[in-house]
C-alpha cells in the first residue's frame, strides 16, 4: 500500500491542543492495527529534501499562531519515557502563515514546507507512537480552521507480517 492520507481529519490521527510556552503534541497518529507507516525524507516535487508538510494553524479567535512557532515530528517506541525527534527542529513557521494550503502545495513554493527527517525514512510502527509537537505562546484550535496535511506521496503504508 503506497500514498497514505495522513491529515487532521484521518481516522488515525487525533488531534490535541498545545500547552504554550511547553513544546507539546497537536496530532498524535496512530497506525492500524497490523500496519506500519513509513515518512520519507525524499519525495519527487521540488528539489530539496524534506516531507512536504502542509497547514493553517489558527488561535481560538481564528488568528495564525506567533510566526516563532517552533515545530518537530517525533515518535515513541513501547519502553520510551519520552517522545524523540525524528526531524529537524523548525523555529518559525512563517511558510504557513505567509501562504494558504493551496500556495504551499505549488511547485515552486513545496520546497519552503519541506521538514527534513534525521534519516532517509522513519518507520512507525503499530506499536509505535508518532506526533507533530510545537511550541508556541498561543494555543492551536482545530475548531477554528486549523489545518495539518502530510503530503501523501512521502508516506507508505504497508502490512505487517
Amino acid at each position: 500500500m503506497a500514498g497514505r492520507n495522513i491529515n487532521h481529519l484521518s481516522d488515525i490521527v487525533e488531534k490535541l491542543q498545545n500547552t504554550p510556552g511547553e513544546l507539546t503534541p497537536i496530532l498524535k497518529v496512530d497506525p492500524e492495527d497490523g500496519t506500519m507507516l513509513t515518512f520519507l525524507n525524499r519525495v519527487q516535487q521540488g528539489s530539496a529534501s524534506g516531507i512536504p508538510i502542509y497547514a493553517t494553524l489558527l488561535d481560538s479567535a481564528g488568528n495564525d499562531l506567533p510566526v516563532d512557532t517552533t515545530y518537530v515530528l517525533t515518535a515513541k517506541q513501547p519502553g520510551d519515557a519520552r517522545f524523540r525527534p525524528v526531524s529537524i527542529k523548525e523555529d518559525n513557521i512563517s511558510q504557513y502563515v505567509n501562504k494558504t494550503v493551496s500556495e504551499q502545495q505549488d511547485a515552486d513554493n513545496v520546497d519552503s514546507v519541506k521538514v527534513e527527517l534525521k534519516g532517509r525514512a522513519v518507520n512507525i510502527r503499530d506499536v509505535d507512537e508518532f506526533a507533530v509537537e510545537i511550541e508556541s505562546s498561543e494555543q492551536i484550535d482545530w475548531s477554528a480552521g486549523s489545518e495539518f496535511y502530510i503530503d501523501r506521496h512521502g508516506v507508505r503504508e504497508r502490512k505487517l507480517k
